[in-house]
């Protein structure tokens, strides 16, 4: 074996050519991502090297990784074979829509969201009315109880949420239905939702 530039003594009359496949950097640019597995730092010459798949940031969608920071054009497939040079690639993400339901049983309320992202100012939630009844509180995501007379979705947040209207009857009017109170309470230990005293309509179920 002789390098480059290095003298041959005069009996040697063959020799053979040694390659050897280069290998160039890959730098990837998350843009506020973390990759999970499969991060690749450089790719051989021959060989090439599959991109990272398992990218995840939170409250965005993963849509890939381009070669220019702009994000235009198509996402770039696994480096070939045939491919040179040092590499920098931009991952792109699409920020996800979450609803939020209301369950009001016959109450209405006004301004409130039907959908956020995790980039949404924070907000509170209108508290409904309904006629003949007093609103006692709301329940659902992140609540404890159903008593919860103001609920703010901070910024930041992410997931659908679903929250849950509940009513005292004011008692008079024409309404021939009964009303009926159940108490919900777990040991100790123990958890169970909706807890504490709710109103129930006759004929009327509740799930915990």
């Amino acid at each position: 074996l002789y390098a480059p530039g290095a003298n041959v003594p005069a009996d040697v009359t063959t020799l053979t050519v040694q390659w050897t496949a280069p290998t160039y950097a890959v730098t990837p640019h998350t843009n506020g991502g973390t990759i999970n597995n499969g991060n690749v730092t450089e790719y051989t010459y021959g060989v090439g090297a599959t991109l990272p798949t398992d990218v995840t940031r939170t409250g965005y969608t993963f849509k890939g990784w381009y070669d220019n920071e702009s994000l235009t054009g198509s996402p770039v497939t696994p480096i070939s074979n045939t491919e040179t040079g040092n590499k920098e690639y931009w991952a792109k993400w699409e920020i996800n829509q979450y609803t939020i339901t209301y369950v009001l049983a016959g109450g209405t309320a006004e301004g409130n969201p039907g959908t956020y992202t995790i980039e949404t100012g924070a907000f509170t939630l209108t508290n409904p009315t309904k006629s003949g009844y007093t609103f006692t509180g709301w329940s659902g995501t992140g609540l404890d109880g159903e008593n919860n007379m103001t609920v703010t979705i901070p910024t930041g947040s992410t997931g659908n949420r679903t929250y849950t209207a509940h009513w005292r009857y004011n008692g008079g009017g024409s309404s021939s239905y009964s009303y009926y109170t159940i108490k919900a309470t777990a040991g100790a230990g123990g958890s169970i939702s909706p807890s504490g005293s709710g109103s129930v309509r006759e004929g009327r179920d509740q799930t915990f």
